[in-house]
């Protein structure tokens, strides 16, 4: 199941922040956390907490461990 979660208003470039999410679509939750800890700038903590929060939303909504 594909779970999605998104962020309005970010106070960023768009390009800086896709440059991380094309790091981290379609590998583990554990995996693109430790990429995204290692990154540097402020586009690495703004798709570390849209990642979080899809994970949260999973289990929540979904019941997905």
């Amino acid at each position: 199941m594909e779970v999605k979660a998104q962020l309005k208003n970010a106070r960023m470039a768009p390009r800086k922040v896709r440059r991380l999410r094309y790091v981290v679509v379609g590998l583990p939750v554990r995996e693109a956390r430790s990429q995204l800890t290692w990154q540097r700038g402020a586009a690495a903590d703004i798709v570390l907490g849209v990642l979080n929060s899809a994970v949260a939303n999973a289990s929540h909504n979904y019941a997905i461990e």
